[in-house]
C-alpha cells in the first residue's frame, strides 16, 4: 500500500510499466474516481483523456503522437525555459500554459509508457528536446537516463538516447563528467555571436566560443560525436559567408550538422531560405571537411510543422 496517489502513480510506472487507474486505486486504498480527481494532469503531461476507464493521451496513431512519422522516436518536452524563445520558434510562447514546472523523472519516463500503451509499440530510441531545456533539469533528466536504461525497467540503451541543449556551457561540463554514451546535440543556429543573440537571449550569458570549448572537451573526454542543430533563415545566418564562417569554428571536431530549414511563422517574419541557398550552405560546409545533412521538412503546408501547430491549436481554443 501507498499513502498518495502519486506514490500510487509510481509504482505503477514501475512496477508494471503503465498507469493503471484501477491498480493505483487498489494501492491508495480509493476508488477509481479519486485517483483521476486527486492527479488530474499529473497521470500524463499531455491534457490526459479518460477511455474505457484508464487515462489516455488523446492519440489515435503514430503520425500524430511522434515526430516524423517514425513509430519508435519519442521527443520528450520536460520543462520550462526561456533561454530559447528564439524569434524563429513559437513553442515557448505557450509552455508555460501546459508544463509550469521541472518534471521528475518519473514523470518524464511515464510519457513513454503513455505512448506505448496507446500507441501498441515499444519505444527504442527518445530525444529530449524542443519546448522546454533538457539541462535545467539536468538532475532529473539524469536520473531518467538510468531509469530506462535499466535493465528491470525500458532497458533502452543509451546509445539510443539523444539530449538537445540551447547551450547551457556548465551543465555540458557536468554531463560530460556522467560519462554516459548519449548523444549530445547543440542548438547552435549562427556562426557568431552577433547573429545568435538575436534569435537566442542565451547566447548573452554563453557566447559560441564557449559553447564550442565546452564540446571539444565533451567530445574529447567520451569520444562521442556532437550534433549541430542550425536552422536556416533567409537573409539571416544562410550566406556562403556564415557557412564558411561556421566550418572554421568547427574544423576538426567529431561533430555532424543537421541543416534545417525554418517553418515560416507569420507572426515572427523569418522567412525559409531558397532550395539554392540551403544546398549551397550544405556545400560549403562539406567542402571544408563538415558532415553536414538536410532535414527533411514535412507538414509545413497545413502549418503542423515544428513551431506552427501548437499557436494554431492555441488560437483554435
Amino acid at each position: 500500500s501507498v499513502d498518495t496517489p502519486q506514490e500510487a502513480l509510481q509504482v505503477s510506472i514501475d512496477r508494471i510499466g503503465k498507469v493503471d487507474i484501477e491498480y493505483m486505486a487498489g494501492l491508495a486504498g480509493t476508488s477509481p474516481e479519486k485517483i483521476i480527481e486527486d492527479l488530474g494532469d499529473e497521470i500524463f503531461r499531455n491534457p490526459a483523456k479518460i477511455k474505457d476507464g484508464q487515462p489516455y493521451s488523446g492519440y489515435e496513431d503514430a503520425s500524430e503522437y511522434l515526430s516524423g512519422n517514425v513509430r519508435e522516436k519519442l521527443r520528450i518536452a520536460q520543462d520550462y525555459a526561456k533561454h530559447i524563445d528564439g524569434s524563429f520558434r513559437k513553442n515557448a510562447d505557450a509552455l508555460e500554459k501546459v508544463i509550469p514546472k521541472n518534471l521528475e523523472a518519473g514523470e518524464i519516463e511515464s510519457q513513454l509508457h503513455s505512448a506505448q500503451s496507446d500507441l501498441n509499440i515499444r519505444i527504442s530510441n527518445i530525444v529530449l528536446m524542443g519546448i522546454g531545456e533538457p539541462l535545467d533539469n539536468y538532475d532529473n533528466v539524469v536520473k531518467f537516463f538510468h531509469n530506462v536504461n535499466h535493465e528491470n525497467g525500458l532497458n533502452i540503451s543509451m546509445r539510443n538516447i539523444t539530449v538537445s541543449t540551447c547551450g547551457i556551457v556548465p551543465r555540458i561540463y557536468d554531463l560530460m563528467d556522467e560519462e554516459l554514451p548519449v548523444t549530445l546535440t547543440i542548438s547552435l543556429h549562427a556562426p557568431n555571436d552577433e547573429i545568435r543573440s538575436r534569435t537566442m537571449p542565451v547566447n548573452n550569458k554563453w557566447g559560441i566560443e564557449e559553447i564550442i570549448k565546452a564540446c571539444r572537451a565533451y567530445i574529447e573526454k567520451t569520444n562521442r560525436r556532437v550534433s549541430f542543430e542550425y536552422t536556416l533563415i533567409n537573409h539571416v545566418n544562410d550566406s556562403k559567408e556564415c557557412a564558411l564562417e561556421l566550418a572554421g569554428r568547427l574544423n576538426g571536431m567529431l561533430c555532424h550538422v543537421n541543416l534545417i530549414p525554418v517553418n515560416d511563422v507569420e507572426e515572427r517574419g523569418n522567412v525559409r531560405s531558397t532550395d539554392k541557398n540551403i544546398h549551397k550552405f550544405s556545400d560549403v560546409l562539406k567542402m571544408n571537411g563538415i558532415n553536414a545533412t538536410i532535414r527533411r521538412t514535412l507538414g509545413s503546408d497545413i502549418n503542423a510543422s515544428c513551431g506552427q501547430l501548437r499557436r494554431k491549436r492555441n488560437e483554435v481554443e
